[in-house]
């Protein structure tokens, strides 16, 4: 059984010394590379039982750029990388989208046996800065185009953004999707903020740019109060609010000059936001020729604005107590002793009793009232004759008692 295995292997070794070897053939399938820019791309080819024969390789342009262990073509990049006996592969370091393409790996054999491998270079998104817009100055009720020039392998998604000047810390707003132009129509002053396009196509990283627009309108100046008082000899602070851009002149003005500052007035400006100032007045100490109208006016060279407020004399009015009038009672007429009780449910804190035959009065000296004389018949009680003092007494009496 031994003699026979050696008998065997010396006929394989007899056979490969003779030529009458297995025919090389590619161990690797077909395969597709795909690389992103700048990296190296390895294209792989494997051979079995390659012999005496050679190895070919062709790029994308059938151009040969290595025969056997030799490189050819006049490229640095380009390098041939044997990790084992069997490997013939084909480094391309630092690779660019012009390199893809289809590449052959030939064994020189009758006839010539080619594998195929497809190269894809992927490219991340790249902003053109060139062709794209750069930060713009417009005017109100103006259209404006910006624009957001992308390249990249696949194409790539650009989405716009806006960003507040007025509050950075805040998340940018996303306003369009897929496009690499923005049109703002009719833009107003409230749309003057940072516009960001970010470009991606999947690959890292994604491409940023930001663009600032700018928006110049009109001034337009606001009073909190249109007119205002202070009292002689003391102080005021007259203020006006303008909006503009750009901010260009804003002042106080009186009897149509300018008040510029001195011992009587100063003039400070305040700054709201970045179009917002707000145009402060001090007066001290107030004479009579400072009462009357102040203009706060502002222009630029889109147009003007102005306002008036009025500073008028304030005095302090002396308060006078009212007098007291006393006005004599009215005699209640009286039916019965039911409506005795129901006016004593009207009056809250007076208490009204039954009136006795001699009309619950003291007597004066003028007697016992007469029936007939002051007509007490039905139940209808009057009351007596007697002196203004008695009237007097009595009002005050029920006065003090009903508070």
């Amino acid at each position: 059984m031994d003699v026979l295995l050696l008998l065997v292997n010396l006929i394989i070794v007899a056979g490969t010394d003779t030529g009458e070897s297995l025919e090389p053939s590619f161990d690797v399938p077909i395969v597709n590379v795909t690389i992103i820019a700048g990296k190296t791309a390895v294209l792989p080819c494997s051979v079995d039982f390659l012999g005496e024969h050679k190895i070919l390789w062709m790029d994308h342009r059938d151009k040969v750029m290595t025969f056997g262990e030799r490189r050819i073509i006049f490229d640095d990049r380009i390098s041939l990388e044997r990790p084992y006996s069997k490997d013939w592969n084909v480094h391309i370091r630092n690779v660019n989208h012009a390199d893809s393409g289809r590449y052959k790996c030939q064994i020189q054999t009758t006839p010539p046996k080619t594998k195929f491998i497809q190269l894809y270079v992927q490219e991340p998104a790249k902003i053109i800065e060139e062709l794209s817009s750069k930060d713009q100055t417009v005017q109100e009720g103006e259209t404006v185009q910006l624009i957001c020039n992308t390249t990249g392998i696949p194409t790539p998604t650009v989405t716009w953004y806006r960003r507040s000047l007025r509050h950075m810390d805040e998340p940018a707003q996303e306003v369009a999707r897929s496009g690499e132009v923005l049109l703002i129509h009719n833009i107003s002053r409230y749309c003057g903020d940072i516009y960001e396009c970010v470009a991606f196509n999947e690959i890292q990283p994604e491409a940023r740019r930001q663009i600032r627009v700018t928006v110049e309108f009109p001034p337009e100046v606001y009073l909190p109060n249109r007119r205002i008082g202070q009292l002689l000899g003391l102080e005021t602070i007259l203020e006006c609010r303008v909006t503009a851009n750009p901010q260009t002149y804003s002042a106080w003005k009186r009897n149509g000059h300018e008040i510029d500052n001195d011992w009587k007035y100063r003039v400070v400006v305040f700054e709201e936001n970045e179009n917002t100032i707000t145009l402060s007045l001090r007066i001290r100490p107030i004479d009579k020729e400072d009462y009357g109208d102040y203009v706060c006016v502002s222009n630029n060279k889109l147009g003007s604005d102005r306002e008036k407020m009025f500073l008028y004399q304030y005095e302090v009015r002396k308060t006078t107590p009212l007098p007291i009038e006393i006005f004599p009672p009215v005699r209640p007429s009286v039916q019965g002793p039911d409506s005795v009780d129901r006016l004593d449910k009207t009056t809250k804190d007076i208490a009204i009793k039954p009136i006795p035959p001699d009309g619950g009065f003291p007597n004066y000296g003028h007697g016992k009232p007469d029936s007939a004389k002051y007509g007490n018949n039905g139940g209808n009680i009057l009351f007596p004759n007697f002196s203004a003092l008695s009237l007097v007494f009595l009002v005050l009496t029920l006065v003090c008692t009903a508070r």
